[in-house]
């Protein structure tokens, strides 16, 4: 009984991964599409690398936790483009 119960804290729950990696998904192709529609002239760096970038994520799973830092989308979004003017 309490090897069951080990294993079962030790396994994240399918429901938290597939709504983290949904989440993740939506922000990087919202991200690729931004990039898409965005001229050279308004990139901070070149287009190749936000490529490349974009998808880079930070995940971690820990015991039942499990946390996905979109980190690429986010800095594409704050760093790598001129908004406004």
């Amino acid at each position: 009984m309490a090897d069951q119960e080990t294993r079962q804290t030790k396994t994240p729950p399918t429901k938290q991964i597939v709504l983290a990696a949904t989440v993740q998904l939506v922000i990087t192709l919202g991200a690729y599409w931004v990039l898409k529609r965005t001229p050279d002239d308004r990139l901070r760096g070149p287009r190749w690398l936000w490529r490349l970038l974009v998808p880079a994520t930070v995940t971690q799973i820990k015991g039942s936790d499990v946390v996905l830092a979109p980190i690429g989308p986010v800095l594409f979004l704050t760093v790598g483009r001129r908004w406004g003017g």
